[in-house]
C-alpha cells in the first residue's frame, strides 16, 4: 500500500498523579549530552531520558537496551504509564518566543505508514549514520516503544489548516513546558473526522524533517516482522508530527567555526578569500536580524566571516571558476544550498590553493550567533556565518531525490521525548 494513511492509535502517557509533565519530557535522544543526561537524571525520578537511554547516559550502564526495557514494563505495570482507554489521533502546538514576540506552529501527530522505499509519499532530506541506527534498533528490539515522533513537513492547504483549528479554543489535554517551548495535545477521536485526514492524505508525500534515524529504525525493525502481520501491526507504522512547511515550520542556520592550528595559517586563509572572492567589511553588530539582512534575498552564496573582531560579507559571484568546477558534478539544485557551495567548493577550493592539509584545520558547528562570535576571538579560529535554508527549499529538494550535506538544517524547536508514546505491540 503505497500511500499515506493515517488511523487512531493508543497513546502511552505519563501518570498524571506523577505532576507536572514538563519534568518528565526529555529533548531527543541525539541532542543530550553529559550536563544535560545529568540535568535530566536529577529532574524527576521517571524522567523520560531513561528509557531513551542517549549516549551519555548508555555508557554508564552495563546493558543499556535491557534496562530500558524493564523500566518501560515497570513503569506501565506500576502505572506510571498510563495505555489509554481510547484511541485517538492529536492536534499538536508548539508556542515559543522568536525574534522578540511569540509564535506558534500547530501540527498534525498521528501515525503514518512505513515505506521501504525513499522515492515514495515518504522522503528524507538527510543522510543517516549506521551506528546510530544500529543503537536505535537495539533499543527498539529491547523495549518494542516509540518514546517520540518524527517531525514530518507537508505542502499544506487552507483544508489543511482547518484540520489543525478544529479545536483551536479547547484547553489542551496534555501540556508540558522545555526551556524553549510550550508543547499541548489536544485529542481528536471523531472518527469521522479521523477518515477525513486520512483520506486527504492519500495522495499527498511527506519529507522527514526531524528523526531519519528512527526512521529508518523503524523500517528495519519492520522487516522482522513475520510475513502474516496486517499492513495494520502497530509496527508497521510511525509516529509523526506533520507540519506546514510553508507556514508552520521554522529552520534555523548551523554556523561553522573553522579552527586552525596556528593563527598564520588562519590570516592565509582569509587574505586568500579576500583575493578569490568579493567581500565587503560589515561594520553592524552581528545579531539573528543582522544575518537575515545580509545573507537574504536571490543571492544565496553568501556568507559571514568574522574573526577577532572583523567582520566581512563574502560573496561567490556567478560561481568562481574554481569553485564552480569543484561544483560540475554536483546536482544543480545543490548549487543553491548555502552549506553545498561552502563544503563542496568554497572551502576545499581555497584550503587546496594554500596547501592547507585537512588535519591543519577543524569545524566546529554551533546554532548561536553568539557562540560562534565568541570563538571568532580566538587567535587562530574563523567563523563562518551561514543563512539558513527555507524549508520549501528542503521539500524541493527532497522532491528530486536528494539528500542534503550534514548539518544544513536545524528544525527548531526540538519535538520532546515522553510526551506522548506508543507500544509497537499489544499491552
Amino acid at each position: 500500500m503505497n500511500r499515506l494513511w493515517t488511523a487512531p492509535f493508543q497513546p502511552i502517557t505519563f501518570n498524571p498523579a506523577l505532576g507536572d509533565l514538563s519534568k518528565l519530557i526529555a529533548p531527543p535522544y541525539d541532542v543530550i549530552d553529559d550536563k544535560m543526561a545529568k540535568s535530566l537524571l536529577e529532574r524527576h525520578p521517571f524522567n523520560a531520558v531513561r528509557l531513551i537511554v542517549p549516549k551519555p547516559l548508555a555508557q554508564q550502564l552495563k546493558d543499556p537496551y535491557q534496562t530500558a526495557s524493564r523500566l518501560w514494563a515497570q513503569w506501565i505495570k506500576e502505572e506510571i504509564l498510563i495505555p489509554w482507554d481510547k484511541e485517538c489521533i492529536f492536534i499538536y502546538s508548539q508556542r515559543f518566543p522568536w525574534r522578540g514576540r511569540e509564535r506558534e506552529q500547530r501540527a498534525l501527530l498521528c501515525p503514518v505508514p512505513l515505506m521501504e522505499s525513499d522515492d515514495g509519499p515518504i522522503r528524507p532530506h538527510e543522510q543517516t549514520v549506521q551506528s546510530a541506527i544500529d543503537d536505535r534498533l537495539a533499543l527498539l528490539k529491547a523495549t518494542w516503544a516509540e518514546h517520540s515522533q518524527i517531525y514530518a513537513l507537508i505542502e499544506g492547504d487552507e483544508r489543511w489548516a482547518c484540520f489543525l483549528r478544529a479545536t483551536s479554543t479547547a484547553p489542551p489535554s496534555l501540556q508540558a513546558q522545555d526551556e524553549t517551548c510550550l508543547h499541548c495535545a489536544w485529542v481528536v477521536d471523531d472518527p469521522s473526522f479521523i477518515q477525513e485526514v486520512s483520506d486527504y492524505l492519500s495522495d499527498k508525500w511527506l519529507i522527514i524533517a526531524d528523526g531519519h534515524h528512527r526512521y529508518r529504525t523503524a523500517v528495519t525493525f519492520a522487516r522482522s516482522l513475520p510475513s502474516s502481520a496486517s499492513h495494520t501491526d502497530p509496527a508497521r507504522y510511525i509516529g509523526a508530527i506533520i507540519a506546514d512547511g510553508r507556514t508552520d515550520t521554522t529552520v534555523i542556520p548551523t554556523h561553522r567555526i573553522l579552527r586552525f592550528q596556528r593563527a598564520e595559517l588562519k590570516d592565509r586563509f582569509l587574505a586568500q578569500i579576500r583575493r578569490r572572492f568579493f567581500t565587503q567589511n560589515v561594520c553592524d553588530p552581528i545579531t539573528d536580524e543582522t544575518i537575515d539582512g545580509l545573507l537574504s534575498g536571490d543571492q544565496r552564496s553568501s556568507f559571514l566571516f568574522t574573526s577577532c573582531g572583523e567582520t566581512c560579507l563574502v560573496t561567490v559571484t556567478g560561481l568562481e571558476s574554481a569553485v564552480n568546477q569543484a561544483l560540475s558534478s554536483v546536482a544543480d539544485a545543490f548549487k543553491k544550498v548555502p552549506t553545498a557551495v561552502l563544503h563542496l567548493g568554497l572551502l576545499p577550493v581555497t584550503l587546496s590553493s594554500l596547501g592547507i592539509k585537512q588535519e591543519e584545520v577543524s569545524i566546529a558547528y554551533t546554532h548561536s550567533v553568539q557562540e560562534a562570535l565568541a570563538h571568532s576571538a580566538d587567535a587562530g579560529s574563523v567563523a563562518i556565518l551561514v543563512p539558513p535554508l527555507k524549508a520549501e527549499e528542503v521539500m524541493a529538494i527532497a522532491r528530486q531525490g536528494l539528500v542534503l550535506p550534514p548539518k544544513t538544517t536545524y528544525f527548531f524547536p526540538k519535538t520532546p521525548s515522553g510526551f506522548v508514546m506508543r507500544s509497537l505491540k499489544p499491552i
